[in-house]
């Protein structure tokens, strides 16, 4: 959970800064913080994300599915499962989207 909210005050930081007007060093240590929570990010949201799917809770599956997807673009069960969430809560053009 810590890796979660470290990446949350991460993209807040991300959100409230305009990092292209910060100095190389802040943006380098912003890069380097993101990509040492980002995998630890991925796992532990799929989970959440999985089991709320699992619950066929899937409206509160998606954002975390899509923060799964967000830090590992590659995770082919987050995409396949975020399609299939969407499918379930009747956003079929959303589901659409992601298989494509």
């Amino acid at each position: 959970q810590d890796y979660v909210l470290a990446a949350d005050l991460l993209e807040q930081i991300g959100e409230e800064v305009a990092l292209e007007e910060t100095s190389p060093s802040f943006r380098d240590l912003y890069g380097a913080l993101f990509t040492m929570v980002g995998p630890q990010v991925s796992v532990v949201c799929y989970e959440q994300a999985y089991d709320l799917y699992q619950a066929k809770d899937y409206a509160a599956a998606i954002p975390l599915f899509e923060k799964t997807v967000a830090y590992d673009n590659i995770h082919s069960y987050a995409w396949y499962y975020l399609a299939q969430a969407y499918r379930h809560t009747e956003a079929a053009e959303k589901a659409v989207e992601f298989c494509s």
